[in-house]
């Protein structure tokens, strides 16, 4: 390999992207990395595997054995090369692409979906007067929310899910607790 140090520090993270190798630090930490990888290839052969599924190969310790986990179809499959050593007690991790890792924008955007469209029937029927609409808006809501969810999971994008299946579960709860307010404050004030 040609000398790292003579390269920059963006073509030194493209070069650890392109091994999946976390990209912060400092100069010298992203070129140690990159040595301690290199070292790493040159002094163990690595097994491929094809993913059972898709067809993707994918580059294992030659003495793993475990579990593997494809990064196209993330199908997670069992992988037994002889019995495991010292080296194979390390994780072997392979890594998710970026669009199927938790985001938190996309939670928040989770967490708002079901109180926004509860929110738009609560509206609705104040301004209509009819507890009809605030009902079937409850029903609507909870199915509109368990689709979400099962779509953001499917999806891959489980940010979104798991903030709608928090949403799902805080909302009744908000909802049920509402609803003794306003009971105590009825026949409170009257």
């Amino acid at each position: 390999m040609k000398d790292l140090s003579s390269l920059t520090v963006l073509k030194l993270k493209e070069l650890l992207r392109e091994r999946n190798l976390p990209i912060s630090g400092t100069k010298s930490e992203l070129i140690s990395r990159l040595k301690d990888i290199d070292n790493d290839s040159e002094d163990s052969n690595s097994v491929e595997v094809d993913c059972k599924e898709c067809g993707t190969t994918l580059s294992l310790p030659p003495d793993y054995s475990g579990r593997a986990r494809c990064p196209t179809c993330r199908l997670i499959f069992e992988f037994n090369q002889g019995e495991p050593s010292v080296q194979s007690a390390k994780t072997y991790v392979v890594q998710y692409n970026d669009d199927s890792k938790f985001k938190f924008s996309a939670y928040w955007k989770g967490v708002a979906f079901p109180f926004s469209s509860f929110g738009i029937f609560f509206f609705l029927s104040w301004i209509s007067d009819s507890e009809d609409i605030l009902f079937s808006g409850m029903w609507i809501t909870g199915i509109a929310s368990v689709v979400a969810i099962i779509a953001g999971f499917a999806n891959g994008n489980r940010g979104f899910a798991m903030g709608c299946l928090t949403s799902a579960v805080l909302l009744p709860l908000i909802f049920v607790a509402g609803c003794f307010i306003y009971v105590i404050f009825f026949f409170e004030y009257g």
